[in-house]
Parts: structure tokens; C-alpha cells; sequence
């Protein structure tokens, strides 16, 4: 009898760390979706640009081609900010590398130009830096 009752005591915990979590999932929207203005003139900026990972808090677009890999990692993290790291991998005409940035997530919200300007302008001083 005993057991029978702690069984049921750990089911129900275990059920309702289930719904709990269910019900997390469905409150926090998806990173594409909660800055789409932002991801939306990212993908633009490139058309074979695709969303390779969405996770809650963890999206990656990216392109793979001839020229090598090019990767944006969009993360939110603690303290409302959002980091960005923009990646370079296999390029024939530049070294691998990151770049990281951190926004907050009002910046991302409301002027994503003034987010992809900055990004813009420190890979353009990266790869004028290196010739």
C-alpha cells in the first residue's frame, strides 16, 4: 500500500514537471519569430542564406558554398542582452574567424539596421585589417 502511494506521489510529479515544461515551451516564443525584423534583413542580405538551428534561445543562419562557411549565432542571454557571433570558416580569400557582439534585446527588437550596421561596419574593419 505504501508503495502503491509513493508511486503515485512520483508520477504526479513527474506529470506535472512534464505540463510544466509544455507550458514553458509555448510562453517563450522562438528566436525567429521574436526578431524577425532582425533575422528577416539578415536573411536578405544573402539569398541562399537558411535557418540551419532554432532552439528557443539559439538560432543559426548560415550559408555554405565555394567561398567557405558563413555563420550568424543568435543567442539570448542573461540580463535581456542578445549575442551575435558571426562567423567565417573555410574562406579561400580570408583566415577563419569570429566576431562576437552583444545587444540589448530592445536594440534587436526596435533598430535591427542599427544592429547589422555595427556588425557591418567591425567585419569590414576585420578583413580591411588583415590585408
Amino acid at each position: 500500500m505504501v508503495i502503491t502511494i509513493v508511486l503515485l506521489v512520483i508520477l504526479v510529479i513527474f506529470l506535472l514537471y512534464l505540463y510544466g515544461g509544455a507550458q514553458h515551451d509555448k510562453s517563450v516564443p522562438a528566436l525567429d519569430k521574436k526578431y524577425y525584423l532582425l533575422i528577416s534583413q539578415i536573411m536578405c542580405s544573402h539569398d541562399r542564406y537558411r535557418i540551419l538551428l532554432n532552439q528557443n534561445n539559439h538560432l543559426v543562419i548560415g550559408v555554405a558554398s565555394e567561398g567557405g562557411k558563413t555563420l550568424f549565432t543568435i543567442k539570448e542571454t542573461a540580463n535581456n542582452k542578445v549575442s551575435i557571433v558571426y562567423s567565417i570558416k573555410d574562406n579561400p580569400i580570408t583566415s577563419d574567424f569570429d566576431l562576437r557582439f552583444e545587444f540589448s534585446q530592445l536594440t534587436c527588437l526596435n533598430d535591427p539596421s542599427a544592429v547589422l550596421l555595427t556588425i557591418g561596419k567591425r567585419i569590414e574593419n576585420h578583413i580591411f585589417q588583415e590585408e
